[in-house]
């Protein structure tokens, strides 16, 4: 481990750093939230690739007290752009503040089109809404549909189609796979929806591939109310290619394909990790485990493939408690090739909540 470095709040309550992002000059940018008296407030943090801070940022919106930075990316010239709650931030690389946009939606991803554009996703007043703004905060359009229970993920395909992936609540005892896939001037192509064989079923991630195939992720329940990782695979047309159903119950949080169309899957079952790999017709390649916390702690595990194929896993490590976190690296094949772990004294809880890495290091 190179470096680790800790924020706490003015307030020494509790504090969340929910997205990191690295630019080219290896300076580690985290968002997330601050407790303080009032409530929340969104605090942001750059640190050069040595540990050190170079600035720190906060934001509040006037009359919100509930004020927190979910996701992060950055754009060509290092502008930052944040994804939060009841807002979108932009900060140039230096912190200093270029606009903020803010309604009654709860955005919780983003991600920046090859032109600069930003398409924001969320939940607002019962409804999912998905936008899209330049980079001077201009709103080309917005979307809003009633329905959702929560927005799971966000991505673009190869053509800069919008695809994201809905909780949807039917009843107050079924939630269903909602898969929807926009053109980027925001009109809808097609909705999919699964219901599994149970009540519950939670689409947690979404990926695409070089042939604009998608692929969902999450936990569904069967018939005897065991929860199983289910993946469907859809053609860009939203035809199903294939369902893919894995027991164990296991809960699948985050996925990723390579350009040969093998798909990554990480989640969790209880006390252990787990780590998946599917060729491309769905049918399971390797599954490893790794022991960890309760499998059912409230971060999401993360999953990131590199250029050479190893996969970089996320995991809560402790077996009965939540004090130490760390990364797992597995190869191509599934032979393990690391594990990293870091736990702060004296702090009851230790979450990880994202991942990046870059040609140097692994940001946790």
């Amino acid at each position: 481990m190179d470096w680790a470095r800790r924020f706490n709040g003015p307030g020494s309550l509790d504090d969340a750093a929910n997205a990191v992002i690295v630019d080219d000059s290896g300076n580690v940018i985290v968002t997330g939230g601050v407790e303080i008296s009032s409530g929340y407030k969104c605090t942001t943090i750059k640190y050069n690739k040595y540990g050190d801070s170079l600035w720190v940022r906060d934001y509040q919106k006037p009359g919100n007290n509930y004020n927190l930075g979910h996701d992060i990316k950055l754009d060509d010239s290092g502008n930052i752009y944040i994804a939060g709650a009841a807002s979108l931030i932009k900060y140039d690389k230096y912190g200093n503040l270029k606009w903020t946009r803010y309604d009654s939606t709860d955005y919780n991803k983003l991600v920046i089109d090859s032109l600069g554009n930003i398409y924001v996703a969320g939940l607002g007043q019962g409804r999912y809404i998905v936008a899209k703004y330049d980079q001077n905060g201009n709103r080309f359009w917005i979307n809003k549909h009633p329905g959702a229970h929560r927005l799971h993920d966000l991505t673009l395909d190869n053509s800069g189609n919008i695809l994201i992936s809905v909780e949807t609540e039917y009843n107050i005892t079924s939630y269903d796979y909602n898969t929807i896939k926009y053109t980027n001037d925001g009109r809808i192509i097609w909705i999919r929806h699964y219901n599994g064989l149970g009540e519950y079923d939670f689409p947690y991630a979404l990926t695409t591939d070089n042939a604009a195939n998608v692929y969902v992720t999450g936990a569904s329940e069967d018939a005897s109310k065991t929860f199983n990782c289910t993946t469907l695979k859809y053609d860009s047309s939203g035809n199903v290619i294939w369902i893919s159903r894995i027991y164990p119950p296991v809960v699948g949080y985050d996925i990723e394909v390579d350009e040969l169309q093998n798909v990554y899957i990480t989640g969790r079952s209880s006390g252990t990790n787990n780590t998946i790999k599917l060729d491309i017709d769905g049918n399971i390649v390797w599954t490893r485990t790794y022991p960890t916390t309760d499998g059912f702690a409230p971060n999401y595990a993360v999953l990131i493939l590199d250029s050479a194929k190893n996969i970089y896993v996320t995991a809560n490590i402790d077996s009965n408690s939540y004090t130490r976190y760390g990364a797992i690296k597995y190869d191509n094949n599934g032979n393990q090739l690391f594990v990293v772990n870091y736990h702060f004294t004296n702090v009851e809880f230790n979450y990880v909540y994202d991942m990046i890495i870059d040609k140097k290091g692994v940001f946790i």
